[in-house]
């Protein structure tokens, strides 16, 4: 693919010297840098045919191309946004403005934009990057259905089977995420978001040692999904190796910052090691991501029992209640308090006999519990980075 570029390049180049002033010839050369990777160049060329015409639209809208193929995205926002109030008001350019702000985080405009081009043949992966969208934005049910019309009018595409998957398990419709997965990887055998979908689907199963490798060859492929740390950790917690746990949530970490779910498990799994004060850093990183959930308080009270300072978890139990009447870890609390009678060594002893009684369990009923109370909030908070790939 690169040797026929090069001839092509040559081939234009060669006219390029014959009329050196024609801009839509430039402007096909400096496509063929970028695709070649030679960013600086295309971006030289296309400056250069915008200061002799400021109105060359064509030009204007191939820089936006370099500048998200660089990761300016700020940079193509801000030239997009020109190009519609200057009037080249396309799909494409609607399309390219919403993967920017998606990009910088703001998937609501991404949205937007988006549904505005939604019916339009002319970008084919429209219906593709909404679902992701709706995704983020948590709104799950319109992610399945968008992601669904993309996989019926696209099905040689062996990414979105994957994305349809992981819709699935937020959803926590286990045998469609299932099927989908299976779908992804036989089309792909490393498409990360399938793997990441399978090896959470056996962790539901009980299937530990099968989990652990679907989500190690997941973070092989993929090494900055959070998501994929984020399920080797609870995999690793389930298996009682702590340690390994706290390393890959913290890895997940490092890639989602803001997903409460993770920083959750990381704090339960260093409350059962005997580490309270870097459970407490977990927590209160939830709280500064947004304060609004009950199990991180349900947690912090769980925290404060076998810290032995009891006199504000009930405090913390109701409020934990009243965000969220379904908290696991408030109605642990509870437990705890009452049978632990604030002895914070009785209340240590329970937690451990919990944990370290999970290998023998016979059904996969606590890893769905789990699973369901850690991931509550799956995809309100994942970090764009996990779920979007390159430009299409």
């Amino acid at each position: 693919m690169e040797q026929q570029l090069r001839e092509q390049l040559a081939k234009y180049q060669g006219y390029l010297k014959q009329d050196p002033a024609n801009a839509s010839l430039r402007v096909q050369v400096s496509d063929l840098h970028l695709r070649l990777g030679e960013f600086d160049h295309a971006r030289d060329i296309l400056a250069s045919v915008i200061a002799d015409n400021p109105a060359n639209f064509e030009a204007r809208y191939m820089l936006t191309n370099v500048e998200i193929a660089t990761s300016n995205f700020q940079q193509a926002k801000d030239d997009l946004e020109k190009l519609i109030v200057d009037g080249l008001d396309i799909p494409a350019v609607r399309y390219n403005l919403a993967y920017a702000n998606a990009f910088l985080g703001d998937y609501s405009s991404a949205k937007d934009h988006l549904l505005l081009i939604k019916d339009s043949q002319d970008v084919a992966k429209t219906k593709f990057l909404l679902g992701q969208m709706h995704h983020h934005l948590a709104e799950i049910d319109d992610g399945i259905e968008c992601m669904s019309q993309f996989v019926a009018e696209h099905p040689e595409d062996s990414e979105a089977p994957g994305f349809l998957s992981m819709l699935y398990l937020d959803a926590e419709n286990l045998d469609e995420a299932r099927k989908w997965a299976h779908v992804a990887l036989d089309k792909n055998p490393n498409q990360p978001e399938a793997l990441v979908t399978a090896g959470n689907v056996s962790l539901a199963d009980s299937d530990i040692d099968s989990a652990q490798n679907l989500f190690k060859k997941a973070t092989t492929n993929k090494p900055n999904s959070g998501r994929a740390w984020a399920g080797m950790g609870l995999a690793s917690m389930l298996d009682l190796d702590l340690e390994k746990a706290i390393s890959d949530l913290e890895k997940a970490v490092q890639y989602m910052p803001n997903h409460i779910g993770t920083w959750h498990t990381l704090a339960w799994c260093k409350i059962v090691n005997g580490d309270l004060e870097g459970a407490k850093e977990c927590f209160d990183k939830s709280i500064e991501i947004d304060n609004r959930f009950g199990e991180t308080y349900g947690g912090m009270a769980v925290l404060s029992i076998m810290q032995g300072e009891t006199e504000e978890v009930e405090l913390l139990i109701k409020k934990a209640l009243r965000l969220d009447p379904m908290s696991f870890s408030a109605r642990f609390a509870e437990s705890l308090l009452a049978n632990s009678k604030g002895n914070s060594e009785q209340a240590s002893e329970m937690i451990q006999n919990i944990f370290t009684s999970l290998n023998t369990l016979n059904n996969s009923n606590f890893s769905k519990l789990f699973m369901s109370v850690i991931n509550r909030q799956n995809s309100k908070n994942q970090n764009l980075n996990q779920n979007l790939g390159k430009k299409h």
